[in-house]
């Protein structure tokens, strides 16, 4: 007769009820005036915090910020978090044309 290992089987149990609390679980996202907040108070502590940051940030045109991430895994794992992409440098872009746009069109 073969035996189960105990283990094994802690593993097993264990693995399935981490699962059952990833997938039960609801999560509700934040609105986005919460998530804002969060990003500047992110950004806030992220210049006290970090001199050389905060020259890097002066000269960006853009940040990513994700002001929560959670991370869950034991072996397998996951994140999830909400952030806002900060746009500094905005661009326009315009075109103009004397005589070949209707050439342009049709060349495809």
């Amino acid at each position: 007769m073969k035996t189960l290992s105990f283990f094994p089987t802690l593993k097993l149990v264990a693995l399935a009820l981490i699962a059952q609390l990833m997938f039960s679980a609801s999560t509700q996202a934040d609105s986005k005036v919460e998530i804002d907040l969060y990003v500047e108070e992110a950004l806030k502590q992220f210049q006290k915090e970090a001199a050389a940051g905060a020259k890097l940030a002066a000269k960006a045109k853009g940040m990513l910020v994700f002001p929560k991430v959670y991370k869950a895994g034991i072996g397998i794992g996951g994140e999830y978090g909400e952030g806002v992409l900060k746009v500094i440098l905005w661009h326009r872009d315009g075109r103009n044309s004397l005589g070949t746009a209707p050439r342009e069109r049709f060349a495809r």
